[in-house]
């Protein structure tokens, strides 16, 4: 059974910082997604879920979108990360809402998966 422990969940403002500085970004609409692969010990993946006050304004509803893609997240990142076969390196990513709607959890399923075959297209080595 796949799990989202507390490791798999990028904390460090040092790491988020460079994410945000260094890494590369693409909008997959409704989420802009910013990546960078990093030297580790540890492979597989840290993510951050974002969204903002800006666009969803009550934190009931902010809430219920990051539980939904925290939950399509933890069911579909086993298969992505075995597909890209990170050797001695480690994946951070950051999911963050740009519009002002709420989605089911299958909408939220299908976002992910497209969120994971773009991210699969960019870190292949060119």
């Amino acid at each position: 059974m796949p799990e989202f422990p507390k490791t798999e969940r990028l904390c460090s403002q040092k790491i988020i910082d460079s994410l945000f500085a260094k890494g590369d970004k693409f909008i997959s609409f409704p989420f802009s997604i910013r990546f960078m692969l990093c030297e580790s010990e540890k492979d597989g993946a840290d993510v951050l879920f974002s969204v903002p006050k800006r666009f969803i304004k009550k934190a009931v509803a902010r809430n219920r979108i990051k539980r939904l893609l925290r939950e399509a997240y933890r069911l579909q990142k086993d298969d992505f990360i075995k597909s890209l076969n990170l050797v001695n390196q480690r994946l951070h990513i950051s999911i963050t809402l740009i519009a002002q709607e709420e989605f089911t959890f299958e909408q939220m399923q299908g976002i992910i998966k497209d969120i994971f075959s773009k991210l699969y297209v960019r870190l292949q080595p060119k």
